[in-house]
């Protein structure tokens, strides 16, 4: 099903932004015209990434270091052994969607 989440104007280059879907906690990363979408908590220990450093192509959890990569939420640094999830965006003109299976 797909969720509006926001517009693409509304979304800085480099921001980090949370945004809830019912239950599910997510954050959208913009990076120029590439907007990520990942699940919102470390797989570690629930830190909100939103408050997480975002470098060139990955997120870095600020509670324990765990790093994973916007791209396949591949972890690139412990202690966090499982990958986020990623959700697919949806760009539509100037609008945004995430594509979350039912």
């Amino acid at each position: 099903m797909k969720h509006y989440a926001c517009r693409l104007s509304e979304l800085a280059d480099g921001e980090v932004r949370a945004l809830d879907l019912g239950p599910l906690h997510l954050i959208l990363v913009r990076r120029g015209e590439r907007v990520y979408c990942l699940e919102g908590y470390c797989t570690h220990e629930d830190f909100d990434l939103a408050h997480g450093l975002l470098l060139e192509d990955s997120i870095v959890c600020t509670r324990h270091l765990s790093q994973f990569l916007l791209e396949t939420g591949e972890v690139l640094n412990p202690p966090a052994e499982r990958p986020l999830k990623v959700y697919k965006v949806i760009r539509e003109d100037d609008d945004l969607f995430i594509e979350v299976e039912e």
